[in-house]
């Protein structure tokens, strides 16, 4: 849930509409990175109350809104996952510049960093999504399609649900990658995909790579916390397009123990683990949806693996003390929509398993919905699995047209 990664992924490709199926394939690949530029963007200010029913304090609540050329066409709204990713600065990938759209830091981080950190009640996904609620509002933007990925398809959710209810006007389509459905039950749940996936990275390395992982001191003098949080990224990260199966692909270069290969994978691990310390408001922006409202049995914030004698381990630690969820307010089933909804699944994605796209759909019983499931893609198929033909894509949602000829194609 927390990691979003930009690597290609290859897949057979299954297409389900409200319960119809088909098969495709799919070879091609491309690598994205995100960056932000609070600065560098024109942002609005939006009066916010800090907690529901509350006149004070406020604060000021920035967004990204880029106008697109043709009026037309519905304003793509992005909701990012984490919980605590950023995305103002960000241009949509596959989006072409006839299309606006609205890009958003949640409160308490990124552009919307505060100086004094609020009570806990003030990260709820009830809050965030009256803020993209707001953010509408404030620019009439009324013709528009919620794109959520990871725990912004469930921000999407209830932003949707809170339209359906006559809030505000409904969105044109949702558009769902990396999907949660609802919270994660028992700890199997949460983290079994992941440990599915490394058996599979296992029996698919050499035997030379294998003997340094399975070594009682971890290759590279990387601790087994860092190689635990870069191997799980590497399992979100799926199969790739000429590469195979990423984990396997990089970790391979272990078997030939050169030190030019070394120093490149320690240079991936490097860049995987990441070295930056999460701001306060990131902190509690996590703990406050997550512990409350995703899963009862989060571990860790950093990182939720270690790697010890080439066996992944749950790391010890829990970052959510007495923040325990209870109830699944934010189960999909909960929060109806009557919009079409447009699933992207990877079924190598550890984070978000594919059942819990299957949940989503078999729940949205009002709506007219799409399936698309890559078997062997992970966290972002919809981005890499179908970069070459998002704009199609996009036109195919923003047209009322079938998405399944330009996704067979592709």
């Amino acid at each position: 849930m927390k990691r979003n990664m930009t690597v290609a992924c290859a897949a057979v490709i299954f297409i389900a509409t409200s319960g119809c199926g088909g098969e495709i394939h799919k070879s091609h690949s491309v690598v994205a990175a995100a960056s932000e530029h609070c600065s560098s963007v024109n942002v609005f200010d939006i009066e916010r109350p800090y907690y529901a029913n509350s006149a004070t304090p406020t604060f000021n609540f920035k967004y990204e809104f880029v106008k697109g050329t043709d009026a037309s066409l519905p304003v793509v709204v992005f909701l990012t996952g984490g919980p605590g990713q950023t995305a103002i600065g960000d241009p949509i990938p596959g989006l072409s510049n006839q299309y606006g759209y609205m890009n958003f830091d949640p409160r308490g981080v990124g552009c919307n960093e505060l100086a004094t950190m609020p009570k806990i009640d003030f990260f709820r996904t009830d809050n965030l999504s009256n803020d993209v609620l707001a953010a509408l509002k404030a620019s009439n933007v009324t013709n528009y399609i919620l794109y959520g990925l990871s725990y912004g398809t469930s921000l999407a959710t209830v932003v949707a649900g809170k339209a359906e209810n006559g809030i505000y006007a409904r969105p044109k389509a949702l558009v769902l990658e990396g999907v949660l459905g609802r919270s994660f039950k028992d700890t199997g749940e949460l983290y079994d995909g992941y440990f599915s996936n490394w058996d599979y990275a296992k029996a698919t390395l050499p035997e030379a790579a294998l003997a340094r992982l399975n070594s009682e001191n971890t290759p590279l003098g990387i601790g087994g916390g860092e190689w635990g949080d870069a191997i799980g990224s590497m399992l979100m990260i799926g199969t790739s397009p000429g590469q195979g199966y990423i984990p396997t692909t990089w970790l391979s270069e272990l078997a030939s123990n050169t030190s030019s290969d070394d120093a490149a994978l320690k240079s991936i691990v490097g860049y995987l683990t990441g070295s930056a310390a999460d701001s306060p408001g990131t902190t509690n922006l996590y703990r406050g949806i997550t512990c409350r409202e995703l899963t009862d049995v989060v571990v860790s914030m950093k990182s939720d693996f270690i790697l010890k004698s080439g066996s992944l381990l749950l790391a010890d630690g829990d970052v959510c003390g007495d923040l325990r969820l209870g109830n699944d307010k934010y189960d999909a089933a909960k929060w109806p929509t009557s919009s079409p909804i447009y699933y992207f699944s990877g079924g190598r994605d550890p984070a978000t398993p594919p059942w819990q796209a299957q949940y989503h759909f078999d729940v949205q019983l009002q709506a007219q919905r799409h399936l698309v499931r890559i078997p062997t893609a992970g966290h972002n198929p919809f981005q890499i699995n179908l970069s070459d033909c998002l704009s199609k894509i996009w036109n195919d949602i923003a047209t009322e047209q079938s998405i399944d000829n330009d996704v067979r194609a592709c």
